[in-house]
């Protein structure tokens, strides 16, 4: 799922489950300067926190699955 060009995914929006509820956020940046490479990721409520590729699929796929629920959606 994982794309070649992992900056493509910078803006895209994500969804990660925390305890039970679902928060949504955007990918802002990729960064490989440094092994391993991570997307950041800023969520709606302002907590941030780091993706590795494992991390990033799941979100995507969580996001498919509840992004009907994404109130700052831009489609």
């Amino acid at each position: 799922m994982v794309q070649s060009d992992p900056n493509s995914f910078v803006n895209k929006r994500v969804a990660k489950d925390f305890d039970g509820e679902c928060f949504f956020g955007k990918i802002t940046k990729y960064d490989d300067t440094e092994p391993p490479p991570f997307w950041h990721v800023v969520y709606d409520d302002g907590d941030e926190e780091d993706f590795s590729s494992r991390d990033l699929i799941k979100s995507l796929k969580h996001y498919k699955k509840h992004g009907k629920d994404d109130k700052n959606a831009s489609d």
